[in-house]
């Protein structure tokens, strides 16, 4: 693994690839410099959960509390797999086709779905899309999604994320995956 720097406004931060490790040049330096072993620690922080499965959810609810934002209510028995884990857990929603009502869409059923899903027809296959969970509902047994509605102006636009979460109604099957999160802040840190 090695690890690289990528500046979008000046700001470096670590990027990550698997690739065989070699020198990376710094516009800073005239010599070739290697990451350090904290910058790589840093930028391999991913927490994968210790058991995963697919979750079988249904959609319990949404609302738009802003013109671009909308929160979708996934819930149902196989939230007590889901082990909460930190401030930016993430995991793949998979979704029928919000434009394809006809549809038959195959939800993979195990974490190892990116076969399952190539053994299936393309009418079949649902749309793949990662969210962090926004909030959890224990009481209820359900978790809060938080979609971004690009193109909001112009609805033919948006993206699958977006066309679904629009359409999405109370009853509706999804799947859920677990990907674990990344933000691990040091022992005894205070949080607000």
């Amino acid at each position: 693994m090695k690890v690289g720097e990528f500046s979008a406004s000046g700001v470096r931060l670590p990027v990550v690839s698997h690739e065989a490790p070699r020198r990376q040049w710094s516009h800073d330096h005239d010599e070739p410099q290697v990451p350090s072993p904290r910058e790589v620690a840093v930028a391999s922080r991913i927490q994968r959960p210790g058991r995963r499965r697919m979750l079988s959810l249904t959609v319990q609810g949404s609302e738009q509390p802003s013109p671009h934002f909308m929160t979708v209510t996934l819930g149902g028995e196989d939230v007590q797999y889901l082990e909460r884990a930190g401030f930016d857990q993430a995991g793949r929603l998979f979704f029928a086709d919000p434009d394809d009502d006809a549809a038959e869409v195959f939800l993979p059923s195990s974490e190892r779905w990116i076969l399952q899903l190539t053994l299936q027809g393309s009418k079949q296959r649902p749309r793949v899309r990662t969210y962090s969970i926004r909030r959890f509902r224990p009481k209820a047994s359900a978790f809060d999604i938080e979609i971004s509605l690009h193109a909001a102006d112009s609805p033919g636009a948006a993206g699958w994320g977006t066309r679904w979460a629009r359409a999405a109604e109370p009853g509706t099957t999804v799947a859920f995956l677990d990907e674990g999160h990344s933000y691990a802040p040091a022992p005894g840190a205070e949080t607000r």
